[in-house]
């Protein structure tokens, strides 16, 4: 039991901050308390839950709260009343997912996008419902919606790379016997390589040479961010 509450306390330490840091990325993009919350936080959230047991889950939830409250006080003026409605609803979403998030690849990235996407629409009717934005206006409301899904696609699959990498993989220790053994380099990892940093090269040229920055960047890292899963996962930490 005590080691139970040492580890929560350090969960809630480290949620906590990480929340808030990632709440202060986002509105350098975005420039909006209530969409900063909505974009890398929130996603940071779903990624954590997903990737960690049920019974840490309060310490991670605890880790958002904190941070909600904290802007409550610090920027009384906006409505949080919909963020925390967003969060408590996020909690049977994950749930149902946590129970089917297990089997083979194929079966987690198909949770992990049915589950990004619901929790996209929660935020979005979350919003919507408190009017903070026009029910007719679709277009502000899609932002919402786009929002949200480009950051669990950039946070969530990113959780799930060190997770697989961390705790899915057996470990060898390190002894001399590695310096006998010869090193092999094979064409293949080369060119996997290559290829995987191809479209990074090239969408960040496009993002570089535009000036609109934050509405092509919404659209196009999620595609960024799902090839890394196909293709890092399972070519490039092949190699590590």
């Amino acid at each position: 039991m005590r080691s139970f509450g040492l580890t929560s306390l350090c969960i809630w330490l480290f949620v906590s901050c990480s929340w808030f840091c990632l709440w202060g990325i986002s509105f350098y993009f975005i420039m909006d308390p209530i969409l900063a919350t909505v974009f890398f936080p929130f996603a940071l959230r779903l990624g954590l839950t997903l990737h960690s047991v049920k019974k840490y889950w309060l310490a991670i939830y605890a880790g958002e709260w904190s941070g909600l409250l904290l802007l409550a006080v610090s920027l009384p003026n906006y409505h949080w009343q919909a963020l925390v409605t967003a969060s408590v609803l996020s909690i049977p979403v994950t749930l149902l997912a946590r129970r089917y998030y297990k089997g083979v690849q194929w079966r987690l990235l198909v949770v992990m996008a049915v589950s990004i996407t619901v929790l996209a629409v929660l935020n979005t009717l979350a919003l919507s419902s408190f009017h903070f934005f026009d029910i007719s206006n679709t277009q502000r409301l899609g932002f919402v919606f786009l929002v949200s899904m480009t950051s669990g696609l950039m946070l969530v699959p990113s959780c799930y790379l060190i997770w697989n990498y961390l705790f899915q993989k057996s470990w060898i220790p390190l002894t001399v016997d590695v310096v006998s053994r010869p090193v092999a380099f094979r064409s293949q990892h080369l060119f996997s390589s290559a290829y995987y940093l191809l479209p990074i090269s090239c969408c960040r040229y496009i993002y570089l040479s535009n000036s609109v920055y934050l509405r092509h960047f919404v659209w196009r890292y999620p595609l960024l961010c799902w090839h890394s899963v196909m293709v890092g996962k399972g070519r490039y930490l092949a190699l590590c």
